[in-house]
């Protein structure tokens, strides 16, 4: 039996775990990308599970300081976007940095308290808190344990079956299995005997070998499945534009219109090195120009103040319709004298919309379809806003927060996810981090796929210029593979500055750019039928895992107010574990 520790020992064993734990998992992703680092990362924190004295508060409060560290340094491209992003940086690091003590409280819950196994607990309790966390303050999906995987085409076919989650859970169960074997074996001949530490040791070995042994054999049959039911010819081809212009809050209609030029001469160079492109995309508020794409709904309402009547605003937003396809159709004939063909090539752009509504004019930052005739059959408003980077919280009630940050204005949420029919292929646009943010990008699959229009193919535009060469980017392009083999759907991303990609149904990168190269990109995705479990039944596995956590936290917080009126005030050595162990013995293994 280890001595007790008291709070000094307690916290600098806590720190030790925690700062090798963490480490190690910011080694396993960008920017360094060791991935079998992840296999071993969660070791240390599973060490403090299953320590059998509770921990102290300020082992916790140690644990939160190192986990907010880990997202600090993992985050840190976003100090690129603005200097007044900094403090949002810091906070955002503090609050994800909570998930690293409740992840180990939590398990110390299930296994000192409920008795579950290991190997069930750990992995349950950490993607129930991933899931928490896509969804918490708006969502954030990035950085996943199963995002360690994202260069190894076996590992990822198992988020068919769970997302994202899955692989997360697989790692997870094989990390916790090794941790049952180092604790068994610190115990053998002491604790337990050693024909009983070996048994468990034997135990957990087949445990985790079996887990891994069925995910990289369903894994290697779903990519020879690919082989077989995927299409040989390509839905579309598809050249993305890649460009390297600085991303700046401040309006400028100059700059605008450099861009757009920038993004023309990109377009022009891509379909004279290939005539049989059939969609050019432009990354995201590229193509605006000063000339956003205006909406008129039937019900809108003319402002008090506005100064003109209501046939006036509707000939005047004609007018903008007119002269913006009008534009579309000049660029287009260009793209067909480059090309040399008869028939130019539909464009997705990301465009800025106006729709003229019963209240305030509403703002998107919009992808815009435009056919080969020039005219708009389709527009699509992003829906996932990103805090800071499109709206300022409470700045509905509290509008001068635009004036005093570099963000100037707010941008409208849009209505609903749609499927833009390009050649007969239906293609889901999304926009920045639509991808990264996984369930948002994952719902619209699943709400196209009940409503009768499953997307053949998603394309993502986005400006991560904002982040220069940062591992965000990378980042963003693990989600979006994660997204692919999730639906056994294809993403293209066109970005500004990078991540410019080309993503297969498996998940498997098939073309890319260098960041901050300014180039082109020829996709040919082909066409997967395959529909996925996790297509049909969503996160909802996910989902139990996080009632568990929350079941655990009351579990835990109850067993800490039951010992609080049992024992008397605690002294100078007593430990004070808020979500510690609820009062039974644990369990060996």
């Amino acid at each position: 039996m280890d001595e007790p520790l008291n709070r000094k020992q307690s916290q600098l064993q806590t720190c030790i775990a925690g700062l090798l734990g963490m480490g190690l998992m910011w080694l396993a992703h960008p920017p360094v990308g060791f991935s079998f680092l992840a296999w071993i990362a969660p070791l240390p924190l599973l060490s403090l599970v299953h320590r059998n004295q509770p921990l102290f508060r300020r082992d916790y409060v140690s644990l939160w300081l190192i986990g907010a560290l880990f997202w600090f340094v993992a985050l840190s491209g976003i100090r690129h976007a603005h200097p007044m992003l900094i403090p949002a940086w810091i906070v955002l690091a503090a609050y994800l940095g909570i998930y690293t003590p409740l992840f180990v409280g939590l398990t110390r819950v299930a296994w000192h308290g409920w008795r579950m196994p290991l190997v069930v607990a750990a992995p349950a309790v950490w993607i129930g808190l991933e899931l928490a966390r896509g969804y918490a303050l708006s969502g954030f999906n990035g950085v996943m344990l199963g995002h360690t995987q994202a260069n190894l085409p076996w590992m990822l076919q198992i988020a068919d079956l769970g997302g994202t989650y899955a692989v997360s859970a697989v790692v997870m169960f094989v990390a916790a299995a090794m941790a049952v074997c180092l604790h068994c074996r610190r115990l053998s001949g002491t604790e337990l005997s050693v024909v009983t530490a070996r048994r468990r040791q034997v135990h957990a070995i087949l445990n985790g070998s079996a887990v891994l042994a069925a995910t990289l054999g369903y894994g290697l049959f779903r990519l020879s499945e690919a082989d077989t039911v995927v299409s040989p010819e390509p839905m579309l081809k598809v050249a993305l534009v890649q460009r390297d212009v600085e991303a700046v809050y401040e309006y400028s209609e100059r700059r605008e219109l450099e861009t757009a030029r920038k993004y023309f001469s990109g377009s022009r160079d891509a379909v004279s090195a290939d005539p049989g492109v059939q969609l050019v995309v432009w990354p995201e508020s590229s193509y605006t120009a000063a000339m956003p794409w205006r909406v008129l709904e039937d019900d809108f309402t003319v402002p008090a103040d506005a100064g003109v009547t209501r046939s006036e605003i509707i000939a005047g937003v004609r007018d903008s319709q007119n002269i913006f396809q009008r534009r579309a159709a000049d660029i287009q004939l260009g793209l067909t004298a480059a090309s040399g063909r008869t028939q130019p090539p539909s464009l997705m752009v990301g465009c800025s919309v106006l729709r003229y509504v019963d209240g305030p004019v509403q703002a998107f930052s919009g992808v815009v379809t435009i056919d080969p005739t020039g005219k708009v059959p389709a527009w699509y408003g992003k829906r996932h806003l990103v805090m800071f980077g499109e709206y300022i919280p409470f700045a509905n009630w509290f509008p001068w927060l635009y004036t005093v940050t570099p963000l100037q204005m707010g941008v409208t949420p849009g209505d609903a996810p749609i499927v833009a029919d390009v050649k007969g292929v239906k293609v889901l646009p999304s926009v920045c981090f639509e991808t990264m943010v996984e369930r948002v990008t994952n719902r619209h699959l699943r709400q196209l796929a009940s409503e009768g229009k499953p997307a053949d193919l998603v394309v993502n535009v986005t400006n991560d210029g904002w982040f220069d060469d940062s591992a965000i980017l990378e980042h963003h392009r693990r989600c979006s593979q994660l997204v692919a083999a999730a639906h056994h759907t294809p993403v293209l991303m066109a970005a500004n500055g990078g991540p410019t990609v080309s993503i297969d149904s498996s998940g498997r990168v098939v073309g890319s750019l260098p960041h901050q190269d300014e180039s082109f990109l020829i996709a040919a995705p082909q066409q997967d039928p395959r529909v996925s479990f996790y297509q049909r039944v969503g996160d909802w596995p996910a989902r139990f895992a996080t009632l568990l956590c929350i079941a655990l936290a009351i579990s835990g917080c109850r067993g800490w107010r039951r010992r609080k009126k049992q024992l008397p005030l605690p002294s100078v050595e007593s430990p004070a574990d808020p979500i510690g162990d609820a009062g039974s013995e644990p369990p060996l293994v």
